[in-house]
């Protein structure tokens, strides 16, 4: 279905694929030895897949990009903020002002724009915003942002202000509509340690609910008009929103005795039921022990690409559990593709584009890219 037809060298594990062929935030790892110690040099770069460098970047944060334009989060000695694909500077900063940029991730049915949520720094303090790709500001924040939660749905942005509370915000109006707080949750214990309930991720929207992750394994819904929590599901651990289906699908690895036993969970949206599957026989048949999903994880029509580890296969000591990626075809609940590392091992989510997959293998430091095959 895949097979890899690149691979990058010295790339790190935060990365972007701003279109086919365009790889936004490869930093360069760069070692020198000064006064007989070994010092560590990330070099950044907008890339093709070609390794051709269209733009160097020397900024402490990495870019974001929508459309033609990247936006890279500037310290206060660099002025360059906005570029295009050319690697042409289209906005500058101002001295004493520095910014960092979030890509705002979700389902925006109908709106064909994205937007970045904005860190912006001054001598007067610390401001987040949303802005579009013209760094107009869409929506101002007047509470702190838990950073790496924010999402858009359809009308809504859901935004995080701290790892126990979210908002929402109508994005027509800019109204802010409800806080929603989650403390009442309590702790949970994992691996005999007890820990505070938080939000781990948004899920999904589907008709005027929002669906929210919470780390104590809790999926909740909650009433877009209102802010109330109105159903929760326990057990489960990572989910996907599956809007062909209109259902929420998680899986969980349960331990018992010498066994793994793998279950998927499926949850109804429209008669709120759940439903839970023992996969383990044909988990096992493929080599699967877990598999790694969280917001980032790609649905592409109908398939769900992700990481997994693997059961039998002993662990490499060199570089740990052994690993590889796969292809779920959500309509049939089937594995139609997969891919062993026999080196090293995935250690990021994997990114499409176009006909191209693109993963990190960390042990390696080295950029993956594959392409969906023509026959």
């Amino acid at each position: 279905m895949y097979k890899i037809i690149r691979r990058i060298e010295n790339a790190s594990i935060k990365f972007q694929v701003c279109k086919e062929g365009v790889i936004c935030q490869i930093q360069k790892l760069k070692i020198e030895r000064l006064d007989n110690e070994d010092e560590v040099f990330r070099e950044k770069h907008l890339i093709t897949d070609d390794q051709d460098i269209i733009l160097d970047s020397d900024t402490m944060y990495g870019p974001e990009a929508i459309d033609d334009r990247v936006f890279i989060g500037a310290d206060i000695i660099s002025n360059n903020v906005v570029f295009n694909m050319k690697g042409e500077i289209l906005v500058k900063k101002n001295e004493g002002e520095s910014y960092v940029f979030y890509e705002i991730y979700g389902d925006q049915l109908g709106i064909d724009k994205k937007y970045l949520l904005r860190l912006f720094i001054d001598n007067n303090g610390r401001r987040f915003d949303v802005i579009d790709k013209d760094m107009n500001v869409i929506l101002n924040l007047d509470h702190p942002v838990w950073w790496g939660a924010v999402v858009m749905f359809d009308e809504y942005f859901i935004i995080c202000q701290t790892q126990k509370s979210f908002t929402a915000y109508h994005f027509p109006t800019k109204t802010r509509l409800w806080d929603c707080d989650i403390s009442h949750f309590g702790t949970y214990i994992s691996y005999s340690a007890e820990l505070e309930t938080k939000v781990s991720y948004f899920v999904g929207y589907y008709a005027q609910s929002v669906y929210v992750l919470l780390t104590n394994e809790t999926l909740i819904e909650v009433d877009i008009h209102t802010g109330k929590i109105t159903h929760q599901w326990n057990e489960m651990r990572s989910c996907v929103f599956d809007k062909n289906r209109v259902r929420i699908v998680g899986f969980k690895l349960l331990s018992s005795g010498r066994d793994l036993l793998n279950k998927r969970y499926t949850v109804n949206l429209d008669t709120k039921e759940q439903h839970v599957d023992d996969i383990s026989e044909y988990f096992i048949g493929l080599d699967i022990r877990e598999l790694e999903i969280n917001r980032e994880t790609p649905i592409i029509g109908e398939h769900m690409f992700c990481v997994f580890r693997t059961r039998k296969t002993p662990m490499d000591w060199n570089y740990g559990p052994k690993s590889g990626l796969m292809a779920y075809n959500l309509q049939t609940d089937k594995v139609d593709w997969q891919y062993f590392v026999e080196e090293g091992t995935f250690a990021s989510y994997p990114k499409v584009a176009g006909d191209r997959i693109y993963i990190l293998n960390g042990s390696l430091h080295e950029l993956w890219v594959f392409e969906k095959s023509k026959t």
